[in-house]
C-alpha cells in the first residue's frame, strides 16, 4: 500500500513540474478576448463600410437631381432612399434646394451598420451625413 501511494504522489509531482501544455492553457485564457477584440474591428470596419455607402447614395441622388435626371426634392429623397435601403429602412433623409444648391442630410442609426450587433454601446446612436452640389441645369 505504501507504494502504490508513493507512486501517486511521484506522479502528482512530476505532474504538478510539467510545464508541458502551459502554452495551450494561456492560449484558452487569450482566446475569448482576442475574438472579442476581432468583432468589435469587425463592426467598427462595418459601420465605416455603411458610412462610406450612404455618402455615396447621398452624392448619388444630389448629382441625378443636378443634371436633372431626377425632378423634385422628393425624388431625390426617394432615390437615397432605396439606395441604403439594403443597410437600414430608419434612415431620415432631408434634401432640400435654395440658391441653387442641393443640400442633402442623412441620419442613419449606427446600430442598422454593425454585422455582429454584439456591440451595445453602439445603439442609440446615429451618424449623420451631408452633402451639397449645385444645381447645374
Amino acid at each position: 500500500m505504501k507504494r502504490t501511494f508513493t507512486a501517486i504522489k511521484d506522479f502528482f509531482r512530476q505532474w504538478g513540474r510539467d510545464e508541458s501544455g502551459s502554452a495551450t492553457v494561456e492560449a484558452v485564457l487569450w482566446f475569448p478576448a482576442f475574438m472579442v477584440f476581432l468583432f468589435l474591428v469587425i463592426d467598427v470596419s462595418y459601420v465605416f463600410y455603411g458610412e462610406s455607402r450612404v455618402m455615396r447614395a447621398i452624392q448619388d441622388g444630389n448629382r441625378a437631381f443636378s443634371v436633372g435626371r431626377l425632378t423634385s426634392t422628393t425624388a431625390t429623397e426617394s432615390f437615397v432612399n432605396s439606395a441604403i435601403s439594403d443597410l437600414t429602412t430608419q434612415a431620415t433623409i432631408h434634401t432640400s434646394l435654395a440658391s441653387g444648391i442641393i443640400t442633402t442630410t442623412a441620419a442613419v442609426p449606427i446600430g442598422d451598420l454593425t454585422m455582429t450587433g454584439w456591440f451595445t454601446v453602439f445603439s442609440g446612436f446615429n451618424i449623420n451625413l451631408r452633402s451639397e452640389h449645385f444645381l447645374e441645369y
